[in-house]
């Protein structure tokens, strides 16, 4: 086992695990019991291989040392072999030629063998599909025309640091208290419920109570709560006057749906347009939370990145209420940014789905 590690035994209790030097004598016994436990396992499920042989079982593995199998099968009868040679490919004095290319010759390809056709899209797409197209279309073919997914789903980037919380998770921590939050002092309570619902059990030692991470993360998301904007934007009965991950679909065009939820969406009344410094003429506020890590400077620069993202929460929201506003609340340096409405630029087309009027 690794140090750093919480373990319980249901006879000993629980244990966070230290290195061999400092783990002690219930800490010693723990850990012996698991590895007891994990050794019993291991004959269990080679017992349950062995005897699914009909007449002959040949496993192939190392003879000696805790891994070997042989200290079990050489007590039941079994034969063991060590070393068996292996017959070498005789010796030749001629090398290869590769005359026999020449007798093929180029041919139309049977129809077995031709080209599988494109597969056809989906007809609903998120505005993070859209924005990847439009940021890097190969990446875009990779992923939804061939299924391949990035490098980062296997190794995620960190957003502190080679230490620090992958960012996804940052993200979703936040996202997911502010979801369920709906009073400061609940904070604490909340982001233990969150991080506990993320089932990601590496990092509990991380954002335990108390630790760095954990009181910064509690830090950012204390400053969103008590900021005057969130009073605007949860000002009301929830559910009547405000959603919160409010879940949309939209018809944009033919066979052209999108889909996605918005993080915050409220109606605007005269006192929140005057608060807000909104057109009085609107009929809802959409805001979306985004956990980028950065200084209140670069809020406004990074937001252009996600101007597709707004523009599909305009249009599936204007087709609820009419008129709207969208601004994005970066947490990190608590800025609320509006996304003003402009004319949209060209982008990259989607291949339309075979059938597509």
């Amino acid at each position: 086992p690794r140090a750093n590690e919480y373990w319980s035994d249901p006879e000993l209790g629980p244990l966070f695990c230290l290195k061999a030097s400092d783990r002690g004598a219930r800490g010693n016994r723990i850990l012996r019991r698991e590895e007891l436990e994990s050794t019993a396992e291991e004959a269990r499920l080679l017992y349950v291989a062995a005897t699914r042989a009909r007449d002959r079982l040949i496993i192939v593995g190392p003879t000696e040392g805790e891994k070997g199998y042989d200290r079990w099968l050489a007590r039941g009868g079994a034969e063991v072999r060590s070393d068996v040679g292996v017959t070498a490919a005789p010796p030749t004095s001629q090398p290869p030629t590769l005359e026999w290319l020449d007798r093929y010759e180029a041919a139309v390809a049977p129809a077995l063998i031709h080209a599988l056709p494109e597969p056809p899209l989906r007809w609903i797409r998120s505005a993070t599909e859209l924005m990847l197209l439009d940021e890097d279309p190969d990446e875009w073919k990779r992923r939804y025309e061939h299924g391949a997914l990035a490098p980062w789903h296997f190794a995620p980037e960190t957003s502190g640091g080679e230490e620090g919380l992958p960012a996804t998770v940052r993200g979703q921590i936040i996202h997911g208290v502010l979801e369920r939050l709906e009073a400061e002092a609940e904070i604490a309570r909340v982001v233990e419920e969150t991080i506990g619902s993320l089932d990601e059990p590496e990092l509990e030692a991380m954002l335990r109570p108390g630790s760095e991470y954990r009181e910064q993360l509690e830090e950012e998301i204390r400053r969103v709560a008590a900021s005057e904007e969130w009073a605007w934007y949860t000002e009301g009965e929830l559910g009547r006057d405000y959603w919160k991950e409010l879940e949309f679909i939209h018809l944009a065009g033919a066979r052209d749906w999108r889909f996605g939820a918005f993080d915050l969406y409220r109606r605007v009344t005269a006192r929140l347009a005057r608060a807000l410094d909104l057109d009085a003429r609107l009929d809802a506020l959409v805001i979306d939370f985004k956990t980028h890590p950065i200084a209140a400077r670069r809020a406004a620069a990074v937001a252009e990145e996600y101007r597709i993202q707004a523009d599909v929460y305009r249009a599936a929201a204007s087709s609820m209420a009419g008129r709207i506003a969208v601004g994005l609340h970066f947490t990190h340096p608590n800025a609320l940014v509006p996304m003003r409405e402009q004319a949209t630029r060209p982008r990259t087309r989607l291949r339309e789905p075979p059938g597509h009027a």
